[in-house]
């Protein structure tokens, strides 16, 4: 079965842009679109600091192919998940690939 939209989000953040799964699922769709032009994403992690890294073209990929399939206003979190669904849909995904891993792991 092939990588859902959500997953590729997720998994290529943490795996591409050493992203925490908390700094993932608190982009918005503004902060999306904002990083696909400037080439920069910025993210709010531990303590809601921000920082902002050069975006990586295959997450930048995995956050185009998501915009496209989703109708999120811009105020909103891009995968309107929380962060303990996100660590278990990155575990989902990881036992149809055949090897366990979780969030922390990427």
């Amino acid at each position: 079965m092939p990588m859902t939209a959500r997953e590729a989000v997720l998994i290529r953040g943490g795996l591409l842009q050493g992203l925490r799964k908390i700094e993932v699922v608190r982009i918005t769709v503004k902060d999306a679109t904002t990083a696909l032009l400037s080439h920069i994403v910025t993210v709010h992690g531990k303590g809601g600091k921000a920082r902002s890294i050069p975006i990586h073209p295959g997450f930048a990929q995995a956050l185009e192919a998501f915009l496209r399939d989703s109708s999120r206003e811009s105020n909103m979190p891009l995968l309107g998940i929380g962060k303990n669904r996100a660590g278990t849909v990155v575990t989902e995904f990881s036992l149809r690939f055949g090897r366990r891993f979780s969030s922390h792991t990427l």
